[in-house]
């Protein structure tokens, strides 16, 4: 999947995400393909990255350490800092922050991941005989989804191939069923493997 999404211009990273919208709160843990020319696409190794899209500034990224001697140990002297502030105050619960204002907060409803809309890589294993391609890309067109692009790699004669396909932006519970109706059929092989895409436009 590594090699495929690099074919298409993406690198796989594992993601937290979090959007607001007007009708609720998207929040969602996956890896996912993203822009490998993107600065979220470019953190390797011990280093993490946070991007925050705001209406005032646009997208912005803070990097730094994740792991080793130095950022552990910042993350041991902050854990007691708190431990700290709670028996201070005499609480087992974490204590919120100074500039922490709860009565500006309001009560946002959690969004069902179904709903939530991206693209999505996905990669079927099947047999290699005639008509597949057409059952696949009918099964999707039939839940509203369509395809951007797609590869087919060659394979040994009677062995299955793999077909990979990016979407374009679909709705994910559409792309679940889909793929449920496809994954009984007789010339899938195995399991359909599918990841998100983040495009990080914006």
């Amino acid at each position: 999947d590594m090699r495929f999404a690099a074919s298409f211009g993406y690198v796989i990273k594992p993601l937290a995400i979090a959007k607001a919208h007007e009708n609720g709160i998207e929040a969602r843990v996956h890896p996912a393909l993203i822009p490998e020319t993107s600065m979220l696409g470019n953190v390797h190794g011990v280093f993490n990255a946070v991007r925050v899209h705001s209406h005032g500034l646009g997208p912005m990224l803070f990097y730094g350490k994740g792991a080793g001697m130095m950022p552990t140990a910042v993350s041991v002297v902050s854990d007691m800092i708190e431990l700290g502030r709670n028996i201070l105050r005499g609480t087992s619960g974490r204590l919120p922050h100074l500039a922490f204002h709860p009565e500006l907060v309001s009560a946002r409803t959690h969004l069902p991941n179904s709903s939530s809309r991206c693209p999505f890589y996905l990669r079927f294993s099947v047999k290699d005989e005639p008509g597949v391609l057409a059952a696949i890309a009918g099964t999707l067109g039939e839940r509203g989804i369509s395809i951007r692009k797609m590869v087919q790699e060659d394979g040994l004669a009677g062995e299955p191939v793999a077909v990979v396909m990016l979407t374009h932006e679909a709705a994910e519970g559409d792309v679940m069923t889909a793929l449920g109706e496809l994954d009984a059929k007789s010339f899938i092989v195995a399991p359909t493997c599918y990841l998100r895409v983040e495009e990080l436009g914006g």
